[in-house]
């Protein structure tokens, strides 16, 4: 734990990742920039938060370590199973926000990280439309994953900060994960970026609309969202999966 905290505390993470009001942007262009701009403290962040749940993680383990009974010890005797056990799930909790709150601060590096790469390559004198190449996969290598992969978290980080900030802030709060987030953002891809500002407004996940839903659930109120906003778009996007899903058949020698 002290090595996330020490971590966390080196990263710098500039005033333009403050993620835009609810309302959020209405247009995809001129830049990136534009589209994460706003007035907050550099706090809002998420650092801070982040650090109190990080905080919050070490009390757990301690008191978890404190009153853990040993077999054949006096504590065995004096404190509850039940004592130990609320202990352990709570941790779990805290852990679990503490990845969520990371997971919206990386889409917010990660969205600085594309600014700052398109800015040097101006600089540079790169032809605007080759600015950005190659971000996704040094995204992918920041965090591990392949390049495909890593293309798609630049896709998601730039949905959330740019145009679904209360889904954004309902990731750094730990009422989403990362799963449900990207969720929210695969219902919604098919939309505009006005009317996607208009679901995230009207689902508001950052107040617990989806407290103790699952993923079916979710996923129905999201695509409800979007029909009413725009049906001809969810309609042709549901058309063309019908269309792609296909069923293979491979023959296997049996030995």
């Amino acid at each position: 734990m002290e090595r996330i905290r020490g971590t966390r505390a080196r990263a710098v993470v500039p005033d333009a990742l403050v993620p835009a009001s609810p309302q959020g942007p209405t247009s995809r262009v001129p830049a990136l920039d534009a589209a994460v701009r706003g007035d907050r403290p550099a706090d809002s962040t998420g650092l801070a938060s982040t650090a109190r749940l990080a905080s919050t993680a070490r009390l757990a383990h301690t008191a978890c370590l404190e009153n853990t009974a040993q077999p054949g010890t006096a504590l065995e005797a004096t404190v509850p199973a039940r004592t130990v056990s609320g202990d352990l799930i709570e941790q779990l909790r805290v852990l679990e926000e503490m990845k969520s709150a990371i997971t919206a601060l990386q889409a917010r590096v990660a969205v600085a990280f594309d600014l700052a790469q398109r800015a040097e390559q101006a600089e540079a004198g790169v032809p605007a439309a080759e600015r950005g190449q190659g971000v996704g996969a040094q995204v992918a290598l920041a965090r591990r994953e392949s390049p495909n992969r890593g293309s798609r978290l630049l896709g998601l980080a730039k949905a959330l900060v740019m145009e679904m900030p209360r889904t954004l802030a309902a990731l750094q709060s730990g009422q989403l994960n990362e799963w449900r987030a990207t969720l929210l953002v695969k219902e919604t891809a098919c939309l505009s970026v006005e009317d996607r500002c208009a679901v995230d407004e009207e689902l508001a996940p950052d107040t617990g609309t989806f407290d103790g839903k699952g993923d079916k659930a979710i996923v129905a109120a999201a695509k409800a969202a979007a029909y009413r906003r725009d049906p001809r778009s969810v309609a042709g996007r549901a058309s063309r999966a019908a269309a792609e899903r296909t069923v293979s058949c491979v023959r296997r020698r049996i030995p």
